[in-house]
């Protein structure tokens, strides 16, 4: 049970985080990172369309 503690699913895989070296969990986090940063880009936008939108009524 212990070994279960270790584990994720992340983006529909099993991670195992006492197997993965620094180099594998830095990538991840960067991933994680431009991810995250699309999002908050892709809300933006929306907001803004949405303040352009109800300001011209």
């Amino acid at each position: 049970m212990e070994s279960d503690l270790k584990k994720d699913i992340i983006d529909g895989r099993i991670i195992d985080w006492s197997k993965l070296s620094t180099e594998e969990l830095k990538r991840m986090k960067k991933a994680y990172e431009e991810r995250e940063n699309e999002i908050r880009m892709k809300i933006d936008k929306e907001l803004d369309l949405e303040e352009n939108f109800e300001s011209e009524r």
